[in-house]
């Protein structure tokens, strides 16, 4: 049986896969119909938890008779099975090495609901913010009786709070579409993404990050691999008719940068002209000296500035944008070679791609 807490059609297909592999019979009135199934005598379930108490009360009850493996460790009180998830502290941390590398100092995280999953996302987010010595300040969410708050009930609250931030907050939500969401209250009160707030989401949905009003900035959380690893699990438990297994984190994938965190943060009005220099002409084979003539500047006082506002040299700079804009045309175009996404980005050689990719099998 498939019980899942949110529609994730890779997922979903993922699962469908291994069950034709494996031969199983798959019980789905619950996932399509959030039904508690009334007779039901099946080998095993493959569970998140969602919005519906009678679901998790089934998936309590059947616990204790057949295998359960979850797809993310928000889970109810008691219910002990193994978890199989991506690495929730590890997608925080990507998060906020990205907002730092852009130039942001002060940072904030938005959750409309808690849980370890959040709790996790949060902390990976966090520590590696404060680790950097930089600000954090979590924006919440307003308490309530109801397991989906309604839009009304937290707009006000959130407005209100994103008027407290710091100019130029860099914000990771819980997941895309908490991003959406927070990018529409945002725009709605009159700010403007990415230049006042970077918003960042977890997931990587295509149909949300690409069609929100800001093109959503989002992390690659490998939900097809982790629902294979669930699958292969649970045929495993339901061989041996064990409920005994060990609980794993799936590495995330990519980073896919779009507008909602196109923006990078300088102070220096020299600074701003070589980034927007260098952001026009990038398609381009441009050179340092270009970029430093652009601002009326020395080559060494062009590097003292990236290295004091930014952390990097001006050259790594200019790899790292290029690398983003390849890595969103490979991501959109999976029928672009590497050597045809360097063309585009103004990579003068294949090989440097390859090498800040780590594909360099693929080329």
């Amino acid at each position: 049986m498939i019980i899942l807490g949110w529609n994730d059609p890779e997922c979903f297909d993922a699962i469908t896969s291994k069950a034709l592999e494996y031969n199983w019979h798959l019980e789905l009135r619950a996932y399509y119909t959030g039904s508690v199934p009334e007779r039901w005598d099946g080998d095993g379930i493959i569970y998140s938890k969602g919005i519906r108490p009678k679901l998790d009360d089934f998936v309590m009850k059947y616990s204790k008779h057949c295998p359960v493996v979850a797809l993310n460790s928000n889970l109810p009180k008691g219910l002990n099975i193994p978890v199989v998830s991506p690495d929730n502290y590890a997608a925080g941390s990507l998060a906020a090495k990205h907002l730092i590398s852009r130039g942001y100092k002060n940072f904030s995280y938005y959750s409309p609901s808690k849980g370890a999953v959040s709790d996790l996302r949060q902390a990976g987010f966090k520590d590696t913010i404060q680790q950097a010595g930089f600000s954090f300040h979590p924006l919440k969410s307003k308490r309530t009786n109801a397991a989906n708050p309604s839009w009304s009930t937290q707009q006000p609250y959130l407005t209100k709070q994103l008027d407290q931030l710091p100019p130029q907050t860099g914000i990771l939500a819980l997941d895309d579409l908490t991003a959406s969401d927070l990018i529409e209250i945002a725009l709605e009160s009159g700010k403007k993404i990415p230049d006042d707030f970077a918003v960042i989401g977890l997931g990587n949905d295509r149909a949300v990050c690409e069609c929100a009003q800001t093109p959503i900035t989002s992390i690659n959380l490998r939900s097809e691999e982790v629902s294979n690893q669930a699958a292969a699990l649970l045929n495993q438990l339901m061989i041996k008719r064990s409920s005994i297994a060990t609980s794993s984190n799936i590495p995330v994938g990519e980073l896919v940068a779009r507008e909602s965190s196109d923006a990078t943060v300088v102070h220096d009005p020299r600074l701003k002209q070589v980034i927007h220099f260098i952001k026009t002409n990038i398609r381009q084979p441009i050179s340092l000296e270009q970029a430093a003539d652009a601002a009326g500047i020395s080559h060494r006082t062009l590097y003292n500035l990236f290295r004091q506002e930014l952390g990097n040299t001006p050259a790594d700079y200019l790899r790292e944008e290029r690398t983003l804009i390849a890595a969103r045309l490979l991501k959109e175009n999976p029928e672009l070679t590497i050597r045809e996404a360097a063309r585009l980005a103004g990579f003068s050689c294949t090989r440097t791609l390859s090498r800040n990719l780590d594909l360099s099998g693929r080329s």
